[in-house]
């Protein structure tokens, strides 16, 4: 992605709940070979194209 060259993998979750985000966030931090999560709202990918669907 263009406008996060820093991350090597975005995953897109969805889900109806917020909480799900953040325990799938909590997951992949206790994987010691992570070492960044964040939230990334999609209206500020500007290359969606990018992602496979």
């Amino acid at each position: 992605m263009p406008e996060f060259p820093h991350y090597d993998y975005i995953i897109l979750a969805q889900g109806e709940d917020h909480l799900d985000s953040n325990r799938l966030q909590e997951v992949l931090r206790k994987i010691s070979i992570i070492e960044l999560t964040a939230f990334i709202p999609l209206d500020a990918l500007k290359s969606k194209e990018h992602f496979i669907f």
